[in-house]
């Protein structure tokens, strides 16, 4: 069963996340910000990681370079209200696999986390 690790610190979209990946057959751990992504992902073993980008305290951009930092090939989705050209290469920089935009639905991401899963 593949095991993803979800950033999200708006519960509904992370409840949706995780009840559509659940269904879908993913072991799922969440985290609320950045800071809990991190201690999650050193404690845990993920086979991708989706990452809000604006979350309080340690933001997603920063989680998702110390989790590049510690694993450099894990799949890294980061989705994001933030849309402009700018942000998307910001969070390419910062290590992200795939950048999506809000709003998006749950399908959508899982359809995008079943892509980069695939192509690991």
């Amino acid at each position: 069963m593949p095991r993803v690790l979800v950033a999200e610190d708006e519960k509904d979209i992370q409840f949706l996340y995780t009840a559509w990946l659940r269904r879908e057959g993913y072991d799922v751990t969440t985290a609320d910000n950045g800071l809990g992504a991190i201690s999650a992902f050193e404690g845990g073993r993920f086979d991708i990681v989706v990452l809000d980008v604006m979350m309080p305290g340690v933001d997603g951009l920063a989680a998702c370079r110390h989790i590049r930092a510690l694993e450099p090939k894990m799949p890294i989705l980061m989705v994001s209200t933030l849309a402009g050209p700018e942000d998307v290469d910001r969070g390419i920089e910062a290590g992200a696999s795939l950048y999506v935009h809000k709003p998006v639905t749950p399908r959508e991401v899982l359809l995008r986390i079943n892509q980069v899963v695939s192509a690991a």
